[in-house]
């Protein structure tokens, strides 16, 4: 698995995981929306 500068897995990989775990995550930018949701990611921009 593919991991970041930090040691964190990249996005397309954990939407890989859930989706084998059978859920509805379609892309990156529906993780983002959820991680949003949850108070776990800030969006910044407009």
């Amino acid at each position: 698995m593919p991991y970041n500068y930090k040691g964190d897995l990249y996005k397309r990989e954990i939407v890989k995981k859930l989706q084998d775990m059978g859920l509805d995550v379609k892309s990156v930018n529906a993780l983002n929306k959820i991680m949003e949701k949850m108070g776990l990611l800030i969006h910044y921009g407009d």
